[in-house]
């Protein structure tokens, strides 16, 4: 399978509304067509994975791995980066 993504890294600032699946662009099997979300990894399906602290400065993986129907699994990942906070100075 083949997993596309809209862009290599995702950078946000923190408490920016972020969904881990928003940045997957495709994911299909030359073969079998497009492949679904799931919960679980079935044939014709693939799971996204990642534990984005969008409240906390930091950079974190999100996973996505596919299986078409004949059980081949493909595997990718994207960085997401939550930016610092901006420091004000006052003069």
């Amino acid at each position: 399978p083949k997993i596309e993504f809209k862009q290599e890294s995702v950078k946000i600032a923190p408490g920016d509304a972020f969904d881990i699946s928003s940045n997957i662009s495709r994911v299909y099997d030359e073969i079998d067509g497009e492949l679904v979300y799931a919960d679980t990894l079935t044939e014709g399906t693939y799971v996204v994975s990642g534990n984005v602290n969008r409240f906390v400065p930091g950079s974190y993986s999100v996973q996505i791995q596919a299986m078409d129907n004949n059980g081949m699994i493909s595997e990718s990942s994207y960085g997401v980066t939550v930016t610092s906070y901006m420091k004000i100075h006052f003069t």
